[in-house]
C-alpha cells in the first residue's frame, strides 16, 4: 500500500520499524519519536490489527451512546406524560412528534460516524 493513502493517526509498518503517520509527508517511529519524511509513493504495510481494534473500539462506542441516548429519551417521554394534563393531548402530542423527528436525525447522524 501506498503511503498517501493511509490516514493521518494510522500505525504501519515500514522496513522493520513501525510508524504513526502524522502529516501527509511525515510520519513518527513508534519507539523513538523520531520523525521520518516519506514520498507518497512509498511502500508501506498497514498495521490491520490495529485497524481492527479501532473498528471494535467504535462500534463499542456507538453501542454505548446508543443504549444510553435510548434511556434519555424514554424518561423524556416518561416526564412528557407526567406534566401534561390529559386535556393538554395537543401539546403533548407536538412535542412527541418533535423529540421523535430529532431522535431520528440523531440516530441517522450516529450511523455516519
Amino acid at each position: 500500500m501506498k503511503f498517501a493513502v493511509i490516514e493521518i493517526g494510522q500505525r504501519f509498518n515500514f522496513q522493520g520499524e513501525y510508524y504513526v503517520k502524522s502529516s501527509p509527508l511525515v510520519a513518527n517511529n513508534e519507539k523513538t519519536g523520531q520523525q521520518k519524511l516519506f514520498r507518497r509513493a512509498d511502500n508501506i504495510e498497514p498495521d490491520f490489527k490495529a485497524i481492527s481494534q479501532e473498528v471494535t473500539n467504535k462500534m463499542t462506542d456507538n453501542d454505548v451512546v446508543m443504549k444510553n441516548f435510548e434511556q434519555f429519551y424514554t424518561r423524556c417521554i416518561e416526564s412528557l406524560d407526567e406534566h401534561l394534563s390529559s386535556d393538554q393531548v395537543d401539546e403533548k402530542n407536538g412535542l412527541f412528534g418533535a423529540w421523535e423527528e430529532a431522535k431520528q436525525a440523531f440516530i441517522e447522524d450516529c450511523k455516519k460516524i
